[in-house]
């Protein structure tokens, strides 16, 4: 997708030099909606961008049992130097011996995605703050909840977080990261992902992931 979005560009680079020479009435609204064209165009390829790299970091692997708590303690250290910058802290609260079945890079994928979704909310905010993530066994499920304190989520983007690919970003980001996680979490793992939000306080996303199923 990328070359053809290449090529678009550079025919539009064109048309706006072309422009610019003749006498043409409403001449700089025209370079104006040349230049919208021109961002969405690049808003589309930060979007094939970043699906290209969630599918790379995402590809298929063997299923196995994994502990979530060692897995959470490794994203937690990955992305020490990303907290300390942005004086963020990451609580970690898991019972001990949750085992989990499937792909582990994957739920690793989510649960960074969401983290990093809370870090970059305080930084829109000129905010820092804590991110928790807690976890327990209900019900013959695991029951993950990524908590944070940075604003919530806006109701007319949280109606369709999942539903379509809109973020809560404005312009900075894709709407891919949690539309794939719940995709993950509801195909991969045979779960459920939901969340509670309250504007102006925060958002605690919750995975809930059968702790018993098919091997």
């Amino acid at each position: 997708m990328n070359s053809p979005l290449i090529a678009i560009k550079a025919e539009l680079y064109t048309i706006k030099k072309e422009i610019e020479k003749e006498d043409i009435k409403d001449k700089e609204e025209i370079i104006n909606h040349v230049n919208n064209i021109e961002n969405n165009m690049q808003s589309i390829g930060t979007t094939v961008n970043s699906i290209r790299d969630q599918i790379r970091t995402t590809g298929d692997k063997p299923k196995k049992e994994f502990g979530l708590r060692e897995l959470v303690e490794g994203i937690k250290m990955l992305m020490g130097h990303y907290f300390r910058e942005h004086s963020c802290v990451l609580n970690i609260d898991i019972e001990e011996n949750i085992k989990i079945f499937g792909e582990g890079n994957k739920l690793d994928r989510v649960i960074t995605n969401i983290v990093k979704n809370s870090v970059d909310a305080y930084l829109s905010q000129n905010k820092t703050g804590e991110v928790n993530i807690r976890a327990h066994k209900e019900n013959k499920k695991c029951i993950i909840e990524i908590e944070d304190f940075a604003g919530g989520i806006e109701e007319k983007i949280a109606s369709d977080l999942f539903n379509k690919m809109v973020s809560s970003k404005g312009k900075e980001g894709t709407g891919f990261g949690l539309f794939f996680s719940y995709q993950i979490i509801t195909g991969e793992f045979k779960g459920n992902m939901n969340f509670k939000t309250q504007e102006g306080v925060g958002t605690t996303f919750i995975l809930e992931i059968p702790l018993e199923i098919e091997k």
